[in-house]
């Protein structure tokens, strides 16, 4: 390994912190290559810019004339009836009869002049309702002239970016590496969504989240005050509270924080280590503040050792204290590595669809789209430090990549989650129940799962405490589990199997189309006794954008 490509690997936070312009300015170079796709340019953008800000402009002088009008209309009435009372006063007390008619005439000229004010307020409304068509009109067609901008900023080319700043990634964005049998054993009873996958120095990888239900039990309490006597020395009322409880089942949904997998193969594949773990009765490392961040339980001293370097031991320490990594944690269990850790920006990967970015001000859209692509960079690049640190993944023989386009249980999880079709869900479940697939059994032409939900229902217990009965109301869920299929078949059409991957509804009366992954399509008929040829259901496929 030559001593820049030691630098690059190893020395992971100082690498950041060094090269952190050259970074930001990739991802600039790559927005000014892309930024004039079939647009009409930066200048009209700043001019359209310019005419809506004069728009708003002209809004707010509109919108301080009917607030003046309004005032002086307001006033006037105040005037107008004051002077009218004034006038009745006198003409039933039969007081001065000239000012009477002082009064009366005063009454007489508010009473127009308050609908003057008011018909110009009106007036001036319609003004800034006609102003507001204006800059929607300009807004709208602004948009339609920067709607190429929204197509570089896809999912593609965040990892692309990500892969031309930092070579020691590489992406699948077309085939997953997840087929390894190990891996889903490892995860057949949860849902593994958000799927990321390929390889840090020809290492395969995987970022993703596991989604389960847990079914538990939550306790609903409810209190009654009840008066207990007299107190003798003040004469004043005393009060006793009774409260009751009652336990009732609870479903809950978690998502797990994002992990990151490598599967090492045959380096140190006997060793086995939870980090943090009790470090009881294990020879301590040559890095004591790394014994002290990382206390690790492990079955080989030497293994340990062999991946874990003092030089791995003062990176992983640097990587804390840097502020880029927190709540880091390490397990590895035969050839298969976990790494969970809290990264800034983190949002990006777990929810990995870029913004949309709109905005009437170029330089908004322009100044997002870079924060946002080294924001992502950033969050992959420190939630996957911990592997580039270690010298042994380093110097990992190349592999080939498996040109297999079967797809694992854990990766239909993530088709079967991106779906969110309700026809999944069991018909007795709450309408905002959430739901967890897992699936069951697949070949080339039906995909079997179970699909996870519940049902709640309200009521109220009555606990007899001390000679009363406290209501104590309380939501009781239930856990249905409802067993489903979908269609798929393989697509030989290149135009199908290049186009990116989608889970859209389709747009058919026979058949709901569920998505796209390699080269497999998945849909639902209707009707499960009908029958629908590929080539139909391909035709959609090809006409969604």
């Amino acid at each position: 390994m030559d001593e820049k490509n030691e630098n690059l690997q190893l020395h992971v936070v100082d690498y950041f912190e060094n090269n952190k312009e050259s970074f930001k300015k990739a991802v600039v170079d790559f927005w000014e290559k892309n930024k004039y796709s079939n647009i009409k340019g930066n200048e009209l953008n700043k001019t359209n810019s310019k005419q809506i800000y004069t728009y708003e402009k002209q809004q707010k002088s509109v919108n301080n004339k009917r607030a003046l009008f309004q005032f002086f209309a307001i006033f006037l009435i105040f005037l107008d009836i004051t002077s009218f009372c004034i006038a009745i006063y006198l003409l039933v007390t039969g007081e001065n009869s000239s000012l009477f008619y002082l009064f009366i005439s005063i009454s007489l000229i508010f009473t127009p002049l308050v609908i003057l004010f008011f018909h110009l307020r009106k007036k001036n409304k319609n003004v800034f309702d006609n102003i507001q068509i204006k800059k929607d009109k300009l807004i709208n067609e602004n948009k339609s002239q920067l709607k190429n901008i929204y197509k570089i900023n896809n999912i593609a080319n965040y990892f692309n970016t990500v892969q031309s700043l930092f070579p020691a990634f590489k992406f699948n964005l077309s085939q997953t590496i997840t087929n390894e049998k190990e891996f889903d054993l490892s995860f057949k009873k949860v849902e593994v969504i958000n799927l990321i996958s390929g390889y840090i120095n020809n290492n395969p990888f995987l970022i993703f989240n596991t989604k389960q239900r847990y079914i538990g039990m939550k306790t609903y309490t409810a209190s009654i005050t009840l008066q207990s006597g007299i107190n003798s020395r003040n004469s004043t009322p005393s009060f006793n509270t009774l409260t009751a409880s009652v336990r009732k089942t609870f479903i809950d949904y978690r998502i797990s924080p994002v992990f990151a997998l490598i599967d090492t193969k045959t380096i140190a594949e006997k060793l086995n280590f939870s980090m943090p773990g009790s470090t009881r009765g294990l020879l301590n490392m040559e890095n004591r503040e790394f014994d002290k961040k990382f206390p690790s339980s492990r079955n080989d001293e030497v293994l340990y050792r062999f991946l874990f370097t003092p030089l791995c031991q003062e990176e992983m320490v640097k990587l804390i204290k840097s502020g880029y990594v927190s709540a880091l944690s390490y397990k590895k269990t035969g050839s298969i590595n976990f790494i969970s850790s809290s990264v800034l920006n983190e949002n990006l990967i777990n929810d990995y669809i870029p913004p949309y970015l709109f905005h009437f001000d170029y330089e908004f859209i322009k100044e997002s789209f870079i924060n946002d692509y080294f924001s992502f960079f950033r969050s992959i690049y420190f939630k996957l430090a911990p592997f580039l640190t270690i010298p042994a993944y380093q110097k990992f023989n190349k592999i080939e990549e498996k040109k297999d386009l079967s797809i694992s249980f854990s990766e239909l999880g993530t088709i079967l989650h991106s779906i969110k079709y309700q026809g999944f869900k069991n018909k007795k479940a709450d309408a905002n129940a959430d739901m967890c697939h897992l699936v069951n059994s697949y070949d080339d032409d039906v995909v079997s799962f179970d699909t996870l939900t519940h049902y709640s229902v309200s009521g109220t217990e009555y606990v007899h405490v001390h000679g009363h009965n406290i209501a104590v109301p309380y939501v009781e869920m239930f856990p249905l589990t409802s067993s489903n299929t979908i269609n798929c078949f393989r697509t030989t059409n290149s135009k199908i199997i290049n186009k990116y991957e989608f889970c859209k509804h389709g747009y058919n009366k026979t058949f709901i189309l569920i998505g796209k992954f390699k080269d497999i399509v998945f849909f639902k008929l209707k009707d499960e006794k009908a029958k629908i040829s590929n080539d139909k259901v391909e035709d959609i496929v090809l006409n969604i954008e």
